[in-house]
């Protein structure tokens, strides 16, 4: 709107392009140390706030003589975290301010080490406006205490939060004693918490300007943490560093949201955001420490909570006339002190004038006992001057943290809670939440279980097809939360290493005497991906009876029995059945899988050598065998003499998988690596980095308790987690630097996702059965219901149209024999015995309420649509026939011939009327061959064409006829991206290469001419550019959910979407300004 005209010189002597900004123009942060006298103990000490913005800077205070030093080291090296301070000793000490580590101003004069009025005056200037700061205040200062200096210039970035958070956890692991370099751990942790503060607080106000209309604006704000100079270890929350009396104190924070339209601030956009900046003053202290704080907000709900009056005092006369109930409380111990009313009086309400300044203060009766704090708080609001204060006992602006880090089972449901004082964090919440995997996981990123931190790792290194649909599958799966010894190294397990484990425990979410009294309570199933179930059993002395009764946990419908033979099986609700070895089942036995057989009695059966499984044999009598090195899987052959090898590090980790072709030394293995810290079992053989054979990689870090903190890829492509386990609140932050916020139940389960646009998913569960989820809220407010049978199932679903789709007559294997579409339509199934599909019929529009599907027999008249199955006894499909005729149940049928194995259907045959004369046509017939591991080499496309195939060591197929039927030779890269595709006639060849980048994208694709079309992606793997051989590109738009609202091409002409919350299109904009709602 403005025509620049020209550049103003910088200042006199200078002019407009000079190199850097002039000294004058930069902004200043003067600290300035005093006793409780006013008197200072060093010359004030003047910062440059660009230079240091990125910095650390901290107060702390050291020993005058090497004898005060020597007494104060001793105090901090005390094993003891509550031992009190050395006041006895009158320890002089003097201040220190340091940058990065670095000492900027070390004081002359001495206080006290047990002095608590001694004060720090901060301001944020620039040259010619000291007679106005930006910004200052005064800060109560502990001798005692370690302190982080917080000014605020937007500098706390997903970047530099998650690289201070790292730099802290390195620290950790390497400073064995946090007491002896408080710089690094308890000085950098303070500061990482007052740089999150600083960035919550703005973003609140930014999110408060979109919701009302305003600019969002904060500005430089001003503060610090603190803590006693002397912290602990405790190995069970994020960063590690614990004590009691963490403080955060933030009296200066700059508001500058102007109303867009009428311009002006907005009174309760003001009150909004100064309430949420005292919210965050109790969270930090949750996320960070999972420790409980008292701040002025938390304190009023407190009282409101807890019975205690609320007082609303608007001016000075209500205050004469209330203040004297703040001293005649019942409880007497509850009073305010006199010097604390007359300090709130002189504040707030003036001593001497009835009309003062227009603050409304409001304040619980009595002082409040929160944990094992006891204090007054009070919230003061000016709405004419537009300032607030927000204070709590010892004038403090800020949250104060009360007791030890809340225990994890206090907030979660445990089923088997942490001894107390434990230094490992729990992973397994519970049957449902975890290490591995279950269908009650919350996974983001990598993917991270939202719930317990957990990095799931999984490779399926071989699926070999197997008669019936039983494969053999060979999968690996890694925990970070769950880093035991097994047989493929530390954290690793396989698809089948199932075992049963007994145990005192009887599973119950408490500690109590049936735990320890030495009979077996509960069996612990531990599936192929690491995840426990816990089943509880009443057992005796000898172990578990034959016949006994056993309790799967909550949200679990599988049946656990002891058979007649000492066996164990448990049946899934599919019916596919583990059984495993007869022991007596013992506290702490433990009982090895031995078979696995699926609804139609195909079996895998389990091999062993000790307790190592040497084969999995199908009933085909084909084998994969196991060969082990130092009691850890060294290699996998299969019948083909196909084999896949595992090498270990010196300690036991798992270094490297070599899958066929890196055996024979065509390609690279993929690689592991893990971090090693004896000291911490919470990370201790936690991976730390995985490459694949092309050298990309994703690395992993993790907090001190063992939650994945972030991981990123080669190109730095990085998504980080944070935990507030106090609020059950998980929040993570993708590559593109937007966040998604899950929040969850005591049970794990999600109750809001709050996506990165914005919307919410909002879900509620049964409160008899809190595993069924009973309800879900889209972002626009949208509500689908469910309804369960006793087993679990899916009975009703009630659309947010207020149409229900219904599920009824379930098989033995959960299977619906009759199914109602939100449209009324029903659909019949019947199964044979092993819950095969026999038919599946349609009836017409308005019949089907009343059929009962076993016993229903089909009338002509009645249908639209009838299939007809037929199958062996393996559960092999031999025929299916669409009848098209339902009073003679004629129609075209498929028919399936199979092997002398009953593996591979060898011939498939078409029958029925081609033409539609009424007559039966012949038969069309088709041979398939199949290779030695069940691959199809000769198969049938479903328009009734041949197909060849020929296939590598790891089943990909290198040569194969495409849908014109010419055959095209296709070349891989290490890590199994098509590389090449080549195509020949003659003397000629068409020929595609394609090339990736170090995410496996794939960026570019060259045809036979050398004409390539390009692509570009941002960091989430969205397609950005498209760029073809003439050099056009077409670019896109995402919002922060990943969908495309916007293309563009060279010229500028655009296609626009505007899509609601859940991400659905409300209107689109053509090229030529047209739109379509």
């Amino acid at each position: 709107p403005y025509q620049v005209i020209a550049f103003n010189q910088w200042d006199a002597g200078l002019t407009a392009e000079t190199a850097e900004v002039p000294d004058k123009h930069r902004y200043k942060w003067s600290l300035t140390i005093k006793n409780n006298n006013g008197t200072a103990l060093a010359p004030t000490l003047t910062l440059s706030l660009p230079e240091i913005v990125l910095q650390r800077v901290t107060l702390s205070f050291k020993g005058l003589t090497t004898t005060d030093q020597t007494n104060l080291d001793t105090w901090k090296n005390d094993p003891n975290p509550s031992a009190l301070l050395p006041c006895s000793q009158n320890i002089q000490v003097v201040p220190v301010i340091k940058v990065e580590a670095v000492d900027k101003l070390v004081g002359a004069s001495a206080v006290n080490l047990c002095t608590t009025t001694n004060k720090l005056d901060v301001q944020l200037y620039l040259t010619d406006r000291t007679l106005q700061p930006v910004s200052s205040g005064s800060f109560g200062i502990d001798a005692a205490n370690y302190h982080a200096l917080q000014a605020y210039s937007f500098q706390a970035s997903d970047r530099l939060l998650s690289e201070r958070a790292q730099k802290l956890l390195s620290s950790v692991r390497s400073i064995s004693n946090p007491n002896s370099n408080q710089e690094e751990t308890e000085g950098e942790f303070l500061h990482l918490v007052g740089l999150k503060y600083m960035r919550y607080v703005s973003d609140a106000l930014i999110r408060i300007g979109e919701l009302d209309g305003g600019s969002g604006h904060s500005g430089n704000h001003i503060g610090l943490t603190s803590s006693k100079m002397k912290v602990g270890y405790l190995l069970d929350i994020p960063f590690a560093i614990s004590r009691d009396g963490f403080l955060i104190d933030m009296p200066a924070l700059w508001y500058g949201n102007v109303d867009i339209t009428l311009g002006g601030y907005s009174w309760k956009s003001f009150r909004l955001w100064a309430y949420a900046t005292s919210a965050y003053e109790s969270y930090v202290w949750q996320e960070n420490a999972r420790m409980d704080a008292v701040s002025s907000v938390r304190g009023i709900q407190f009282a409101n909570e807890t019975g205690i009056q609320v007082l609303k005092i608007p001016d000075r006369n209500s205050w004469l006339a209330q203040k004297s109930l703040l001293t005649s409380n019942a409880n007497s111990s509850l009073n305010y002190s006199i010097a604390d009313v007359n300090f709130l009086e002189a504040t707030y309400f003036c001593t001497t004038s009835s009309v003062c300044s227009g603050y409304t203060l409001t304040l619980p009766r009595s002082l409040i006992q929160y944990g094992g704090w006891k204090g007054w708080i009070i919230i003061a609001e000016d709405s004419v001057d537009f300032t607030w204060s927000f204070l709590i006992s010892g004038q403090s602006a800020g949250g104060f943290t009360v007791d030890d880090p809340i225990p994890i089972d206090l907030v979660f449901e445990i089923v088997s809670p942490p001894v107390p004082g434990s230094a490992t964090a729990p992973s397994t919440f519970s049957s449902a939440i975890g290490p591995g995997l279950t269908q009650f996981d919350t996974f983001n990123g990598d993917p991270v279980n939202m719930v317990n931190g957990n990095m799931y790792h999984t490779e399926r290194d071989l699926v070999i097809k197997g008669r019936g649909g039983l494969p053999l599958v060979f999968e690996r799966s890694y925990n970070s939360r769950e880093a035991k010894d097994g047989p493929l190294g530390f954290g690793w397990t396989h698809s089948f290493n199932h075992f049963l484990k007994f145990s005192d425990d009887n599973a119950n979410f408490a500690r109590d005497a049936d735990d320890t009294d030495g009979i077996t309570s509960s069996v612990i199933w531990t599936d192929g991906t690491g995840s426990e179930k816990f089943v509880q059993i009443a057992g005796n002395s000898t172990g578990v009876p034959i016949g006994s009764v056993f309790t799967p946990p909550q949200g679990f419908f599988f049946q656990t029995t002891r058979n007649a033979d000492g066996t164990y099986t448990i049946r899934e609700k599919n019916g596919l059945a583990y059984t495993f070895e007869n022991v007596a089942g013992t506290v702490n036995q433990t009982a090895k899988l031995v078979s696995i057989k699926d609804r139609n009695n195909n079996t895998l059966t389990l091999n062993y050598t000790g307790s190592q499984l040497t084969a999995v044999t199908d009933g085909l009598n084909r084998s994969l065998t196991f060969t082990y090195s130092n009691n850890r899987i060294s290699q996998i052959c299969d019948w083909t003499n196909r084999c896949h090898r595992y090498v270990y590090d010196i300690v036991g980790n798992l270094s490297s998988y070599k899958n066929p072709l890196a055996v024979a030394g065509t390609q690279n293995p993929v690689s592991y690596e893990y971090y090693s810290d004896s000291s911490n079992p919470n990370v201790n053989h936690a991976m730390k980095k995985y490459t694949l054979p092309r050298g990309n990689s994703m690395t992993f870090e993790y907090y001190i308790n063992g939650k994945a903190f972030r991981h990123y890829n080669t190109l730095g492509e990085t998504s980080t987690f944070t935990y507030n386990e106090f609020r059950r609140e998980t929040v993570s932050t993708n590559e593109r630097g937007h966040q998604r916020q899950f929040f969850f139940d005591k049970f794990g389960n999600p109750t809001k996702i709050i996506e990165e646009r914005g919307g919410q998913r909002i879900y509620a569960y049964d409160t008899a059965n809190p595993m069924n989820r009973i309800s879900k809220r889209d972002p626009m407010g949208y509500v689908t219901q469910y309804v369960y049978d006793a087993n679990g199932n899916v009975t009703t679903v009630t659309n947010t149209s207020g149409s229900t789709v219904l599920y009824s007559h379930f098989d033995t294997f959960n299977q619906p024999g009759k199914v109602k579409d939100a449209r009324g339509n029903y659909t019949i199934f019947k199964y044979d015995a092993k819950g095969n599909v026999l038919q599946v019929i349609k009836p017409r529009n308005g019949i089907g309420a009343t059929i009962e599907p076993v016993t229903y027999t089909p009338v002509p008249a009645d249908l639209v649509a009838w299939t007809i199955n037929t199958y062996d006894g393996f559960g092999n499909l031999l025929t299916s026939k669409q009848v098209r005729d339902f009073a003679t149940q004629v129609g075209p049928t498929m028919e399936f011939t199979y092997d002398s194995n009953n593996l591979n259907a060898t011939t498939i045959t078409r029958r029925g009327d081609k033409d539609g004369n009424g007559t039966i046509d012949a038969p069309d017939s088709v041979a398939l061959v199949y290779d030695s591991l069940g691959r199809a080499t000769t198969g049938l496309r479903p328009d009734w064409h041949l197909t060849q195939a020929t296939f590598d060591s790891v089943d990909r197929v290198t040569q194969g006829t495409d849908p014109l039927g010419n055959t095209r030779t296709y070349g891989f890269d290490a890590n199994g991206n098509l590389s090449n595709s080549s195509l020949s006639f003659g003397a000629f060849s068409d020929q595609t290469s394609y090339a990736y980048d170090l995410s496996d994208r794939r960026i570019g694709s060259t045809n036979s001419g050398g004409f390539t079309t390009s692509r570009q992606y941002d960091a989430a793997g969205n397609v950005i550019q498209i760029t073809d051989p003439d050099g056009r590109s077409l670019r896109f738009d995402y919002d922060p959910n990943n969908k495309v609202i916007a293309s563009f091409d060279e010229e500028g002409r655009s296609v626009v979407r505007s899509l609601d919350l859940d991400g659905k299109p409300r209107s689109i904009t053509d090229a030529n300004g047209n739109t379509i709602q």
